[in-house]
């Protein structure tokens, strides 16, 4: 029963999030500062609450069909790379920024069509990063540091078959 109140808090949170804002792109609507601040303020929290509450319960063995998109083999790819995408772009980002000489009129889909060799250099940097330095090193670590059961954590054998019995 909390679980599932849980889920519906949750659930409502990050629909709040994310149509939140739908009434700002009508053509009709008169710019509120209270209701920008509002959203900017407690969106980032809703999204927050959905995600932690989504983790806790899948640390505690339940399973649903949120649990199992997030846990799709597929994201690891993406999760991955995610921390050298982090570490790359902005250095990469800078520099191009550092190299420009001269005030350039922006528009939006030329800017997007050519800076894909920024897209593409931070991308590839991102991959070589991950495939040269945090894989062998997160693989070195297992190998030195083997990773503990649950039971050897401190949990009781029948807790820890109580938590992936669920």
């Amino acid at each position: 029963r909390q679980i599932k109140i849980g889920w519906y808090l949750s659930s409502l949170s990050i629909a709040v999030a994310f149509f939140g804002p739908a009434p700002m792109g009508s053509i009709h609507y008169v710019y509120d500062p209270m209701h920008a601040a509002s959203y900017a303020a407690f969106s980032p929290i809703a999204w927050c609450l959905f995600f932690a509450w989504t983790v806790f319960t899948a640390h505690l063995g339940y399973r649903n069909k949120v649990i199992d998109f997030f846990s799709w083999r597929g994201f690891r790819v993406t999760t991955r790379i995610s921390y050298a995408v982090y570490l790359t772009q902005f250095p990469i980002f800078f520099y191009n920024v550092g190299r420009t000489r001269a005030p350039q009129y922006f528009e939006f889909v030329p800017a997007v069509l050519f800076n894909t060799n920024e897209y593409l250099v931070v991308f590839l940097a991102s991959f070589l990063l991950t495939v040269l330095f945090e894989t062998p090193f997160i693989n070195l670590k297992k190998l030195l540091f083997p990773s503990k059961s649950r039971t050897s954590a401190g949990l009781p054998a029948e807790a820890a078959a109580a938590c992936t019995a669920r």
